[in-house]
């Protein structure tokens, strides 16, 4: 190829905006990353749909979860994760663990979920307002009078995706008033366009 010479200001000017241009047509890597995020999300509770009681709702917590919400007391993440999901690619491992320290407000649009799952993204100030109550019984008071059909909160982590994304690993975690609430590792497999899950496991329980 030709090396390219610009022989004015004016010259580059133009071929900047061009370049711009070019850029904006298309979406962005972080863009098509943020895509099949919210995809393998969305397949997980898609296929999990039947285990909600009638009636119940998920309400997700407005922020993705933290190393330390995922890996209470756990410093040996990366070999736990490579011993409890021996499928998952040393890839997906590793972006996963990254992202985790780059926690994000939660994006999860309506069209990617079956029309029966009724889900919402609670509101930060609601949160805060339960559980800073000094009562931990009233906080929970409150949380089902703002959203009485949830099945307790329901926070989730960013999604690692391996080179190709074709391996999705994200975290979630369901907490109810009281005990019963658990932490999960989901593996995500996507084959001909269509993500599945391939194995799970619990990250803790309470």
């Amino acid at each position: 190829m030709a090396a390219l010479r610009l022989h004015s200001r004016r010259e580059f000017l133009s071929l900047f905006a061009a370049l711009a241009a070019l850029a904006a047509c298309g979406p962005t890597l972080a863009q098509v990353t943020r895509a099949n995020e919210q995809e393998a999300i969305a397949a997980f509770f898609n296929s999990v749909a039947g285990e909600v009681s009638t009636g119940k709702s998920f309400v997700f917590a407005p922020s993705t979860a933290t190393a330390n919400e995922v890996f209470i007391g756990d410093d040996r993440r990366y070999e736990r994760l490579k011993k409890e999901l021996p499928e998952a690619s040393d890839a997906v491992i590793a972006d996963f663990l990254q992202l985790l320290d780059s926690p994000l407000p939660l994006e999860l649009p309506h069209r990617l979920f079956r029309k029966e799952i009724r889900w919402s993204i609670a509101k930060e100030s609601d949160l805060k307002q339960v559980f800073g109550s000094n009562s931990i019984s009233e906080g929970w008071k409150t949380f089902y009078r703002k959203y009485p059909t949830a099945t307790g909160l329901t926070r989730l982590s960013r999604v690692g995706l391996d080179d190709e994304s074709k391996q999705a690993l994200f975290f979630f975690s369901m907490t109810p008033e009281g005990l019963g609430g658990s932490g999960h590792f989901i593996l995500m497999h996507r084959r001909f366009g269509v993500w599945r899950q391939l194995s799970t496991s619990m990250a803790w329980v309470s």
